[in-house]
């Protein structure tokens, strides 16, 4: 279905972007938070070792490789926003 010129002019694009800036806040901290997991294994292997640990930290570091490319995707979603703005930008007046 193609929208009317009506419903395109009650977009708010600008809703778009503000979405965008607070999925890259959430991604940051959350990616920060991710990378201060392996030392807390690291901190953690002082009191705990053997089986167990390594398999934990097996566990970790495949978490952090999945939040990795979870991450690549929100930044390429965010990327893509702000290219399309700046290109919309051209048209407003």
């Amino acid at each position: 279905m193609t929208p009317t010129l009506t419903t395109v002019r009650s977009w708010n694009p600008q809703a778009l972007t503000e979405i965008a800036a607070g999925l890259t806040a959430v991604d940051e901290a959350f990616t920060a938070e991710m990378d201060r997991l392996p030392r807390r294994m690291d901190d953690a292997h002082h009191d705990w070792s053997g089986v167990s640990y390594d398999a934990a930290y097996d566990r970790v570091r495949a978490e952090c490789e999945s939040a990795a490319k979870v991450s690549v995707e929100i930044r390429s979603v965010v990327g893509t926003r702000i290219s399309h703005q700046r290109r919309d930008s051209r048209f407003v007046r």
